[in-house]
């Protein structure tokens, strides 16, 4: 009897064990779940250098021309849907000054009206990027739709001698834009970044001036430009990865 009792004692022992470590098995899984649910992979990239104007300069007695080569910064964040794919969002910085070109006539209105110490330019972007894995190197090809704002946008009025020089200059426009992020991963948080980054116009520069003498009628020109907006970045940092991706 005593050994059929410790019998039954070890078995139900066992059993409860085996029970136990089920449960356990199962809580943790469901543990994991949960963390994996609630924390979306999240890669978060700052970088810096070269911004090189492809566009062009044209009408630069209207609008102006800008520096060659500029300075480039820009953070962008990836959400990631799924392994691959991403949402991503940009915010930049093109720093250049202005550079004025305005023969004749226009030289004194251009004195009298802008400011061309122009020092930065911001733009803003959304779009999607693939992801693919090579051992340590990733690579994130993007494409998507932005916003460039030029600091040099302006809209007056200035009477000099019994004229009237009225003037409306904008450059800002929407942009599309294609690019690629190449990775070298140091550890699970972090790696080196090397990002080209191009830049197209959707929308032309314009620029409309109106002159008017007193008891005359008003003399008016316009002026259309795709040089602006019109650029290819090449810029080194670091991504920073969260979320586990």
């Amino acid at each position: 009897t005593m050994g059929l009792f410790r019998k039954t004692l070890v078995t139900l022992a066992v059993f409860c064990l085996g029970i136990s470590s089920v449960a356990a098995q199962q809580a943790n899984s469901l543990l994991k779940k949960q963390e994996e649910r609630k924390l979306t992979p999240v890669i978060l990239s700052v970088s810096m250098g070269t911004n090189i104007h492809t566009g062009g300069n044209e009408h630069p007695e209207c609008f102006a021309t800008r520096a060659d080569v500029a300075t480039q910064f820009d953070m962008r964040m990836n959400v990631f849907l799924s392994d691959c794919w991403s949402v991503y969002g940009d915010f930049g910085l093109t720093f250049f000054k202005l550079q004025k070109k305005s023969p004749g006539l226009f030289e004194e209105i251009f004195d009298a009206l802008f400011d061309v110490a122009l020092r930065f330019n911001p733009s803003l972007g959304v779009g999607a990027s693939y992801m693919a894995e090579f051992g340590r190197f990733n690579l994130m090809p993007r494409a998507g739709l932005g916003y460039q704002l030029y600091a040099g946008d302006s809209n007056h009025t200035k009477q000099m001698n019994s004229v009237t020089y009225k003037s409306n200059v904008r450059r800002s426009s929407f942009f599309a834009n294609a690019g690629c992020a190449f990775e070298y991963r140091l550890t699970e948080m972090w790696g080196l970044l090397f990002d080209v980054n191009y830049r197209y116009p959707l929308q032309s520069a314009k620029a409309k001036y109106t002159v008017q003498e007193a008891d005359t009628p008003p003399v008016k020109q316009n002026w259309s430009s795709r040089s602006w907006t019109n650029d290819l970045s090449i810029s080194l940092g670091i991504q920073l990865h969260f979320g586990g991706k």
